[in-house]
């Protein structure tokens, strides 16, 4: 099962999936030649023209679905390296089923709209195809993990600009298989393996039809060419725009207009390892073009590569002094490189700039920390000296990462496995692919992660500077990885968010911290960033933890979760806590958690107070399920009712209110030291609020709690310090109030001033916000 660590399993996610079928059919056609009559061609035809006109409707909520994902295959596929003039052409008619046509290549030419489901899904004929029988020359092809360029236009604009009617594809290395329908279809999950063919003089050509259009239609000049892929250009038809610089580059190969468009498409392609060494040509040949210093500044930049960003943007500046673009990156590169030395970010910066752009400028960074090899887990993630709370560990980029407001329905088919799987986790595999093949950093950095138990053995050693971005890197680029290879590594090592917007990915460095279902460190994004700071403090050479699975789930759930991981049994204080549980207790507790959600949750969004005495009456008998109800702690189960409690006390008695909140808090295993706690009536209560008070900042010292931070604490302590505050008891409101602005920063990234503003509109009572204070743990 396709799971992300931190997020909770889909709900829709279905176990096994109904193969039988399928197996069947594999098993009886296997090996054999293709039957031809097994759908015919015009069905084939009826179904793509209904799908065709259906597709705006199945996707008019899915503006950003520009990505094909994967269902897995019987077979794995290595891309081709070869080049499909090179290879052998096979018919249709000559494709065997459940076979990879290993050296062989498949002409094919589509003969109606396309459409895209979960795959793009073309009709498509070859040159022989008035031999063959009536009604029996179609063949449907499934292309998986294909990007679409362009983010403008409809989805049907988009697919027809890729693969329009008539274009004639050579597939490489063609995989002939049963579909999950029982039909018969090539299958390709490599971009790589598929070449649009433009030229008529391409060797495998030889019907006349097919050539008199590309004839008709192809460019006679360079100029031809810089029309025809400029066009392509400005519909952000990224790829057949280098196609077409690369054919007028056959023509004159040293051609400085077509070798800067070219570069200008790598770049938009994001292709920016290809970028340098062509800028380098470029400039031996034109030194003073600013559109060469523009882009290859670019490309570093993009890289990672700052100082040789740098560097080009100040050159630019030498020969440009008032080009904006490069007065701004030089500032950019100077605040990238400060935020990879020191780990000194600007998150309201940040955060500004990547709601405008949708994309998080800003560095990776690697803090006090080393890669260790386990005795139970494998490889890890320490820390490499005494580190306190609230301290940054780890920025890192994230690959593939999917950042979405809806909820995508489609699933993903695994018939090996037996699964489907959220449509997230796979439409990652796509754009994973993409970018290793575009930035060959990437492909070093998740080569070492695991893929599996049948993984191909990593022989080195792996360092952290397997994870840091390196010039020599550059000339030496990796072959690409298999589909099959980069789909074990996200279902192993991705990371899911929950919260919106739902967020899933790769980020290579934290996929190896292992699991405690009670986190060591926070973990917050902006765009596809990620950010850690330690949650608690940490003694030096000290493992550091993240959950796999959210630590509020019952323990069966929790359970066969991590089971899906390799995880048979977790040693965390809540693992070890729960198992001494009866399962009839644990079973009950969670009807009983359930029913509270299903009939009380929205009456208490409703500020209902009638509900009160249930939910108190409730709470008592989720307590009677645990074996020492009084002294139980991490009783996680509890925390949402008794939150809710808290939530509908504070309309009416702060006192109430607060000592709910302060429940809220001794279930997570967060117990503040009361001792400074006093009672007042509403008297004293007044008599201390209007008397003189020191604003002046302190530092506040309390123990290490015995668990670390969570997410929760941000507004958990910010309510205590409100109702402490009101209730007259400054020295405690102001330490749970710096314990709240600490975990706004381990976990939401703000600063004193943005935690302040994001907190005033609460109903917090503003003159709580003027003190400072910070807080240590000892």
């Amino acid at each position: 099962m396709s799971l992300m660590k931190g997020m909770d399993p889909n709900p829709y996610m279905i176990q096994r999936a109904q193969s039988g079928q399928v197996d069947e059919i594999q098993q009886r056609l296997k090996g054999t030649r293709n039957p031809l009559n097994h759908t015919s061609r015009s069905q084939f035809i009826k179904i793509h023209k209904d799908a065709w006109n259906n597709l705006e409707l199945q996707n008019k909520d899915k503006k950003h679905m520009l990505t094909t994902s994967t269902t897995k295959s019987s077979l794995t596929k290595e891309p081709s390296t070869m080049q499909s003039s090179t290879l052998e052409p096979i018919l249709i008619r000559d494709l065997l089923v459940e076979h990879t046509h290993t050296g062989r290549v498949l002409i094919v030419k589509s003969v109606v709209e396309s459409y895209k489901m979960n795959a793009i899904h073309l009709l498509v004929e070859d040159q022989d195809a008035h031999t063959y029988q009536p009604d029996s020359s179609a063949l449907q092809v499934s292309l998986y993990n294909f990007v679409l360029q362009g983010n403008n236009g409809s989805i049907k604009a988009q697919i027809n600009a890729a693969f329009p009617v008539g274009v004639v594809l050579a597939i490489k290395e063609p995989y002939f298989k049963v579909t999950v329908a029982g039909n018969l279809a090539v299958r390709v999950d490599n971009p790589s393996d598929v070449e649009i063919i433009e030229d008529p003089n391409y060797p495998h050509l030889y019907s006349q039809k097919w050539k008199d259009p590309l004839i008709a239609s192809i460019p006679k000049d360079i100029e031809g060419w810089r029309v025809r892929g400029n066009d392509y250009y400005n519909k952000q038809n990224y790829e057949r725009a280098l196609g077409c610089y690369g054919s007028a580059l056959q023509i004159d190969p040293d051609h400085n207009i077509m070798l800067l468009n070219k570069l200008a498409a790598l770049l938009a392609l994001k292709r920016y390892h290809e970028c340098i060494p062509l800028g380098h040509l470029l400039l031996s040949k034109i030194p003073n073009e600013l559109k060469v210093y523009a882009r290859m500044a670019k490309s570093y930049y993009s890289l990672g590569l700052y100082e040789q960003a740098l560097e080009y943007y100040q050159q630019l500046l030498t020969l440009s002094p008032k080009n904006q673009e490069a007065i701004n990156y030089v500032k950019n590169a100077k605040e990238r490189i400060v935020e990879r030395g020191n780990g000194q970010y600007n998150f309201k910066a940040i955060r500004e700039q990547f709601n405008k752009t949708l994309e998080a400028d800003c560095s990776e960074y690697i803090g006090p920390i080393k890669i260790i090899s386990t005795e139970k887990m494998g490889r890890g993630i320490a820390v490499t000296r005494d580190v306190p709370v609230g301290t940054l560990l780890l920025v890192s980029k994230g690959v593939g990462v999917i950042i979405d407001n809806e909820k995508d329905q489609l699933m993903d088919i695994d018939l090996r496995g037996q699964t489907f799987n959220d449509m997230n986790a796979v439409k990652s595999i796509g754009l994973t692919s993409q970018a290793a093949k575009n930035n060959p950093f990437i492909t070093r950095q998740i080569v070492k992660l695991y893929s599996g138990p049948v993984e191909v053995p990593i022989k080195e050693e792996i360092t952290l500077d397997d994870f840091k971005v390196k010039m020599e890197d550059l000339s030496n680029p990796m072959a690409p990885l298999s589909v099959d290879r980069i789909r074990g590594i996200i279902k192993h090592n991705a990371f899911g968010d929950d919260k919106k917007p739902k967020r899933s990915g790769l980020w290579p460095l934290p996929s190896l911290i292992n699991h405690n279902c009670l986190d060591s460190v926070s973990r917050f994004f902006i765009g596809d960033m990620m950010f850690m700071y330690s949650a608690t403090n940490l003694k030096a050479n000290q493992e550091i933890f993240i959950s796999y699975v959210p630590n509020v789930n019952s323990y069966p759930e929790r359970k066969k979760t991590l089971e899906s991981f390799g995880i048979t049994n977790c040693h965390c204080q809540l693992c070890e806590l729960d198992r001494l549980e009866a399962p009839q207790s644990i079973n009950e507790r969670q009807r009983l958690y359930q029913f509270f959600q299903d009939n009380y949750s929205r009456r208490v969004h409703q500020f209902d107070k009638t509900v009160i005495p249930v939910i108190e009456k409730h709470i008592q008998a989720l307590k009677r399920t645990y074996k020492n109800e009084d002294q139980r702690s991490l009783a996680f189960e509890l925390f949402h009712p008794t939150s809710a409690l808290a939530l509908l006390y504070s309309i009416s008695s702060s006192e109430k209110a607060f000592k709910a909140h302060l429940e809220c808090l001794n279930i997570l295993g967060l117990k503040l030291d009361q001792s400074d706690l006093r009672s007042h009536n509403n008297n004293n209560n007044n008599k201390k609020k209007n008397s003189k008070i020191s604003f002046d900042p302190i530092t506040i010292s309390i123990p290490t709690p015995l668990v670390p931070l969570d997410y929760l604490c941000v507004d958990l302590y910010l309510h205590i310090a409100h109702f402490s505050y009101q209730l007259g008891n400054i020295p405690f409101a102001r330490k749970a109030l710096a314990l709240s602005r600490l975990a706004g920063k381990i976990f939401l990234g703000l600063s004193t001033q943005d935690h302040t503003a994001n907190n005033q509109k609460k109903g917090i009572d503003n003159n709580l916000f003027l003190f400072k204070d910070t807080i240590q743990f000892i």
